[in-house]
């Protein structure tokens, strides 16, 4: 029987605590059931220039991605599969659920901006409050063919939380730009309704709360519907992408999960860098982003071909 309205917004109210309790499958068996329809915005780019704001290449549209430096001498990664998604063959190295990757499940995390793909990388999208400096190689992707992009609303509950926990100098966002941004998003949707599911799917692309796989789920979930993974139901396009704005660069900037195959056929490896990213914890709560090398290129083999 297909639930009331009463009974869908009853259930978005309590499955971001009652998920805890379940596996990925029960979850995806109860949004089966009380989100048979999924929200979807999608995102009108046609790979027109300049379309991301980015000024490095003469309109080219970017993505970044990065990787943190773990050795003690800070080389940076040697491989452009290093700094690329994880490669069939290597698949059993994911053993954890990520934000938007289950197990054995690899997915292309990029970002609009590099500062915004380090600050990911160095805080694994969670840990702000003690993120410390590092090292970042960042790879840069040019995008060859329009991508099929689906986006998501501004989380203002995480915003608020984020405020309250870190020392950072947000300036760029205010509650009213929030407001308005997500009110033009609104306007977009069919029905309030359908905004309140959104706004549940972006709460969970947003939540730096990770207790647990579990908080997982729902990020997941949105990914599987939006990628056509779950049995019985089918979106109308063949997406390629999720666009979600970056929480911890003050929503000025977006986050991207890709499908492989997508990067694969639409975008292409144009060079590395790598960066140092200094954290002003002790004086001004600002993150400094410091190139320490750029134009990196990448040799037939695929080495990088750093200093």
């Amino acid at each position: 029987m297909k639930p009331t309205e009463k009974e869908i917004r009853n259930f978005i109210k309590r499955i971001p605590t009652e998920v805890r309790k379940m596996n990925y499958e029960q979850l995806v068996q109860l949004c089966n059931i009380f989100i048979p329809r999924i929200p979807i915005l999608p995102l009108r780019f046609e790979n027109e220039p300049f379309f991301f704001g980015q000024r490095e290449f003469s309109g080219w549209n970017l993505i970044y991605r990065g990787r943190k430096i773990n050795n003690p001498e800070n080389r940076p990664h040697p491989k452009i599969s290093d700094i690329n998604y994880i490669q069939d063959i290597d698949l059993h190295k994911i053993k954890e659920f990520g934000r938007v990757n289950k197990k054995e499940e690899s997915m292309f995390y990029g970002a609009i901006g590099y500062p915004t793909a380090c600050f990911e990388t160095l805080s694994k999208g969670i840990d702000f409050k003690n993120m410390g400096s590092g090292m970042v190689s960042v790879g840069t992707w040019k995008i060859n063919k329009p991508l099929k992009i689906v986006q998501l609303p501004f989380s203002k509950k995480y915003w608020n939380k984020l405020n309250d926990i870190t020392d950072f100098n947000l300036v760029k966002t205010s509650d009213e730009k929030i407001e308005k941004q997500n009110e033009q998003i609104r306007e977009l949707i069919k029905t309030d309704l359908d905004f309140e599911i959104l706004t549940l799917f972006g709460d969970a692309f947003a939540n730096f709360e990770i207790k647990c796989e579990q908080d997982y789920y729902l990020s997941n979930y949105y990914k599987d519907r939006i990628f056509n993974k779950v049995k019985g139901f089918k979106v109308s396009e063949n997406f390629d992408a999720i666009l979600y704005p970056s929480v911890p660069n003050s929503y000025e900037s977006d986050n991207i999960v890709i499908k492989p195959e997508a990067v694969d056929s639409k975008l292409e490896f144009i060079e590395a860098m790598q960066v140092w990213v200094v954290h002003h914890k002790q004086s001004t709560g600002n993150v400094e982003f410091i190139p320490i090398e750029q134009k990196v290129d990448v040799d037939d083999n695929g080495m990088l071909k750093w200093r």
